[in-house]
């Protein structure tokens, strides 16, 4: 499962596999593991009342990846949570979650310094 997440992160990750773990310890997320792949999920409430599960990193069989949305989906609205955004590192999660209804939401701009 650590290495899904490592091949995800890519080389220069904002976050560690450790970091993540971490976050997991202190209640901020949750693993979703499957047979093949694995989804991190980190949960955030903002002040306006919005319950957002965040998705990614998620590493592992593809297929098995976009299975698991829809089981996702229906745990973080029994769990309360109003919206699930995917933080993809590659355009292809684009075109691979269009089919679920998701569609572009930000754009995120990065300067290492």
């Amino acid at each position: 499962m650590a290495d899904w997440f490592a091949d995800a992160l890519g080389d220069d990750p904002v976050w560690t596999v450790r970091d993540l773990f971490e976050m997991v310890r202190r209640g901020e997320g949750t693993i979703w593991p499957n047979e093949r792949s694995a989804l991190f999920l980190k949960f955030n409430d903002y002040p306006n009342g919005e319950k957002v599960i965040e998705v990614g990193p998620a590493g592992g069989d593809l297929e098995e990846i976009l299975a698991s949305v829809p089981r996702i989906e229906a745990w973080a609205r029994a769990n309360g949570r109003t919206q699930a955004i995917v933080y993809a590192g590659r355009e292809g999660w684009r075109r691979a979650l269009a089919p679920q209804g998701y569609e572009m939401f930000q754009i995120a701009l990065r300067k290492v310094l």
